[in-house]
C-alpha cells in the first residue's frame, strides 16, 4: 500500500521548541510576519496552560530540491541544518510557533519603530497564575519570566526558593507548558506549487492570500520593497489615464522575464537580487505594452483588458526584444494574438501555465523569426454576442469593447471624434448610461432585457443627457437631417443605419440582432481565418474533425509531459501502447525507409484512435479531472465524436439527433482545450 501523503502526528509543545531549535523546523520564504505582539503571545500561553485548544499545525515535508528554501531569520539565532536533516516547512501557524519560540528561547526581535521587542518581559504570575507582558523587572518571588520554564539551567535555585504553594504552581506551570499536547499535520511528496496552493488555503482560517503578498514577502529588503514599486508603477499609469494594474500582473510580467515562465513556483522563486536586476527593465516594458495595447489594439483603460495577464505577456516581449521596440512582424504577431487570444478565450483557466507555454511556444518565435500559426479554437458565434449583457465580465464583452473603440467612434450630433478618456470609458457599464436604445424608453416598451452590450454606444455625459428618453428612430433622425457624414458616423460606432435598418422603426430585437452580425463581421476580420465553429462544421465538417484530432494530439502531449515529462509514454495504458506498437510496425513494412527511432510521442499520439485519447485521458485522470470534470461526460462526448467522425469518413447519412449530437461534442471538447 502506498504511503499516506498526509500524516497527524502528536508532538508535545517541548518537542515542537526543540526542532525549532535544531533548525529543522523552518520558515518558507513566502511567509510574511513571523512573530506577534507580546500581549497576544501572553494570551496565547494563558490558552495552553488552561488546556484551550489553539489549533492544528501544517508541516510540508520539502523534496531535496528545497530544502533550502527558508527564510534566514538571524534574530531566531536558529542552526544551519545539517546535509542529512528532514526539513518541514511550517505552511499554517508558523506566527504561533514563532512566537512560542522567541518567548521560550527569551530573545529580543528588532521593531519597526527602532526599539527591540523584549519577549523575556513576558512572565507568569504564581500568585494569580496569570500570564502578562510587564515592564518592570522580573520578581522571581512572584512572576516568572516564561523562558526560565524552559530553560535546562536555573530552575532549581528559582524552584528552591518559592513557599510550597508557589512551587506547586511552578510546577504546574512547567509541565503544563513542556507536555502540551499539538496536533501536527505533516504534507510530504509535494512540489512548490502544491505547498503554496496548500498555503493559501488554509492560512488565515481560510482567507486566501494572493501570490503577490507571497512574492513580496518572499523577495523584500530593507532597500527594495516590490509592494512599493509597484505602487509607483502603478501611480504613473493612473495619471496616464490607463488606471491602476493588478499587482499579480507585475508579479507574472517578472517571472516570465527572469525565469521564461510564470507558474505559482516560477514566481515563488524569485529572488530579491532577480528582482533589483531587472526592475527598471520589466517596469518600463510594462509601460511600453499599455502603450501598445492602448494605440494599437483599443484598451482604453485598464478594465477593458481581456485578460490582465495579456499585459505580462506584451511586456515579456518588449524585454526581451533588442531594441525594446517591436518591428512590424512583431505588431502583427501581438495583434493577431491578442483578438484570438481574447475570442478563443484562452487565459479562462489554467493562465499561468499556458502564459509560460505560449511565451515560449509562440512569443519567442515571434521575437526571432516568423511568428507561428496560433491555432486557438474560436466558436463564438453573433448569436452569442447577441446575448451578452453589458455589466458581466467577459473576455469576449472586453474584446468587443476595444474593437469599438478602435472604430474612433464619433458624437451623433457634430460628427467630431469622441475623447475616449478615463472619465468617459470607465463608466461604460453604467446602468443609466451610453444606450442606443435609451433605458427609460425600452422600460415603456416593457422591454427586459435592456442593457444587452449591443445597446452599448461611446456617448458623451452630455449628449446622453440631450438624448435622454427618445427612441433612436427620434434623436437619429433629427442628427441625419442635413448632416452629410451621418452613414461615417453610425460606422464609426458599428450601428447598422441603412433605410430599412431596425433603428428607423424602433425594432429592439432586430437592432440587437443586425448589430450582432455586423460586429461579428468584425471580429472574423481581426481574427483571420478562424470563422465559427458552427459555420466551419457546416461548410467543411471533416475538416473540423481533423483540427480536432490533431489539436487533441497536441493537448494530451503538453499535459503528459508537463506533469511526466518527455518519456510520458510509459503513462498511456499498455492496451493503447501496443495497437500504436503493431501500426507503426505496419507501417515500417510498408515504409521501410522510414525509421521509428526518429518518432516523437506526439507522432505516436497519431497512430491512436479516438477513443485511445478517451482512454488516455481516463488512466491519467488525476491531471485531467480539473479540465473534464466528469469521467461519464469525457465518455459520452467521444462516442459522440467518435460516430460523427466514422459517418464522414465512410459517407454514411446521419440522423438530425446524431449530427447535433456529435457537433456538440465536438463544440465541447474544443472549448476545453482552448481554455485549458
Amino acid at each position: 500500500m502506498d504511503e499516506s501523503p498526509i500524516e497527524v502526528r502528536p508532538r508535545t509543545l517541548n518537542d515542537v521548541m526543540s526542532e525549532m531549535g535544531r533548525g529543522v523546523l523552518r520558515i518558507p520564504r513566502f511567509q510574511r510576519d513571523y512573530v506577534w505582539e507580546a500581549t497576544r503571545v501572553a494570551k496565547l500561553f494563558d490558552s495552553i496552560y488552561k488546556g484551550f485548544p489553539i489549533g492544528s499545525f501544517f508541516y510540508w515535508i520539502t523534496p531535496q530540491e528545497y530544502r533550502d528554501h527558508y527564510r534566514d531569520i538571524p534574530e531566531l539565532k536558529l542552526p544551519t541544518p545539517e546535509n542529512y536533516d528532514q526539513i518541514k516547512m511550517i505552511l499554517d501557524g508558523q506566527q504561533r510557533i514563532t512566537s512560542l519560540y522567541v518567548t521560550a528561547k527569551g530573545l529580543s526581535l528588532p521593531s519597526k519603530n527602532g526599539r527591540d521587542k523584549d519577549y523575556r518581559k513576558i512572565c507568569f504570575d504564581l500568585e494569580t497564575e496569570k500570564f502578562e507582558s510587564v515592564k518592570r523587572k522580573e520578581d522571581k518571588q512572584k512572576t516568572i519570566s516564561l523562558w526560565r520554564f524552559f530553560a535546562q539551567e536555573g530552575e532549581d535555585e528559582i524552584y528552591d526558593s518559592l513557599t510550597p504553594e508557589k512551587r506547586r504552581v511552578f510546577k504546574k506551570c512547567k509541565t503544563a507548558l513542556n507536555n502540551y499536547p499539538m496536533s501536527i499535520v505533516e504534507v510530504k511528496g509535494k512540489h512548490l506549487d502544491d505547498a503554496i496552493t496548500i498555503f493559501e488555503r488554509i492560512n488565515q482560517g481560510g482567507k486566501r492570500l494572493g501570490l503577490f503578498d507571497l512574492v513580496v514577502a518572499n523577495t523584500w529588503s530593507e532597500d527594495f520593497d516590490l509592494k512599493e514599486k509597484t505602487k509607483e508603477l502603478n501611480s504613473t499609469l493612473e495619471e496616464s489615464g490607463f488606471g491602476r494594474i493588478a499587482e499579480e500582473v507585475v508579479a507574472q510580467a517578472l517571472a516570465l522575464v527572469v525565469k521564461n515562465g510564470c507558474t505559482k513556483s516560477y514566481q515563488i522563486q524569485l529572488t530579491n537580487q532577480e528582482i533589483k536586476q531587472h526592475w527598471q527593465e520589466v517596469s518600463d516594458a510594462i509601460r511600453a505594452a499599455i502603450d501598445f495595447l492602448r494605440s494599437h489594439l483599443g484598451v482604453r483603460i485598464y478594465d477593458f483588458i481581456p485578460y490582465p495577464s495579456m499585459i505580462a505577456l506584451v511586456a515579456y516581449m518588449y524585454a526581451k526584444v533588442p531594441s525594446r521596440s517591436l518591428n512590424v512582424t512583431q505588431a502583427k504577431f501581438i495583434q493577431d494574438w491578442f483578438w484570438r487570444s481574447a475570442f478563443s478565450e484562452r487565459y479562462g483557466a489554467s493562465t499561468p501555465t499556458v502564459m509560460g507555454l505560449d511565451a515560449v511556444d509562440y512569443f519567442t518565435p515571434a521575437m526571432h523569426s516568423s511568428p507561428p500559426q496560433m491555432n486557438f479554437p474560436i466558436n463564438i458565434q453573433a448569436t452569442d454576442i447577441a446575448r451578452l449583457m453589458n455589466y458581466t465580465r467577459s473576455a469576449v464583452k472586453s474584446a468587443i469593447l476595444c474593437l469599438l473603440s478602435l472604430q474612433q467612434p464619433r458624437h451623433f450630433r457634430t460628427g467630431t471624434p469622441i475623447t475616449l478618456d478615463d472619465q468617459l470609458c470607465s463608466d461604460y457599464n453604467h446602468s443609466e448610461k451610453h444606450h442606443i436604445f435609451p433605458k427609460a424608453f425600452l422600460r415603456s416598451k416593457e422591454v427586459k432585457h435592456r442593457h444587452l452590450l449591443m445597446n452599448f454606444a461611446f456617448i458623451p455625459g452630455e449628449l446622453n443627457r440631450e438624448i435622454s428618453k427618445r427612441g433612436p428612430s427620434d434623436y437619429l433622425s433629427e442628427y441625419r437631417a442635413g448632416n452629410p457624414v451621418f452613414q461615417e458616423i453610425m460606422q464609426s460606432h458599428l450601428i447598422p443605419s441603412e433605410e430599412d435598418a431596425a433603428i428607423w422603426t424602433d425594432d429592439y430585437d432586430r437592432f440587437i440582432q443586425d448589430r450582432a452580425n455586423l460586429i461579428f463581421s468584425h471580429i472574423e476580420r481581426v481574427i483571420g481565418d478562424h470563422a465559427a465553429l458552427e459555420t466551419k462544421m457546416q461548410d467543411a465538417p471533416t475538416k473540423v474533425v481533423d483540427e480536432l484530432e490533431k489539436l487533441t494530439r497536441m493537448y494530451l502531449n503538453d499535459k503528459l509531459a508537463l506533469d511526466f515529462g518527455p518519456d510520458y509514454w510509459t503513462h498511456v495504458p499498455s492496451d493503447i501502447q501496443d495497437r500504436v506498437a503493431k501500426k507503426i510496425e505496419e507501417r515500417m513494412k510498408r515504409h521501410p525507409y522510414e525509421k521509428e527511432s526518429v518518432l516523437t510521442n506526439i507522432d505516436r499520439l497519431g497512430f491512436c484512435d479516438i477513443m485511445d485519447y478517451n482512454g488516455i485521458i481516463g488512466k491519467n485522470w488525476e491531471i485531467f479531472e480539473e479540465d473534464f470534470g466528469s469521467t461519464g461526460e469525457v465518455q459520452k462526448h467521444f462516442l459522440n465524436i467518435k460516430e460523427y467522425r466514422n459517418a464522414l469518413v465512410h459517407g454514411r447519412e446521419m440522423n438530425r439527433v446524431e449530427k447535433k449530437q456529435g457537433e456538440a461534442s465536438i463544440e465541447w471538447l474544443m472549448q476545453i482545450i482552448s481554455s485549458s
